[in-house]
């Protein structure tokens, strides 16, 4: 069995902004959660309520790609 372990703090936020990241992925083909993860980024980048998916999606990965954490 393998897998890994995430002990510093700096990894932990990591994953959780890498989570949040696929989870809008996710939400633009169509699978709904009960909250939504667009409102929640939205709200940490201080976007007003309106602004449109993508620039919400576009912000969060150059924020990630600012902060040097690695995704696909």
């Amino acid at each position: 069995m393998s897998g890994f372990v995430l002990d510093k703090p700096d990894d932990i936020e990591a994953y959780r902004l890498l989570v949040i990241l696929h989870r809008m992925r996710m939400e633009d083909k169509g699978l709904r959660f009960q909250i939504s993860t667009y409102a929640a980024a939205r709200r940490q980048l201080g976007m007003p309520p309106r602004t449109p998916r993508k620039k919400v999606l576009s912000a969060w990965e150059a924020m990630l790609t600012e902060m040097g954490i690695k995704f696909s």
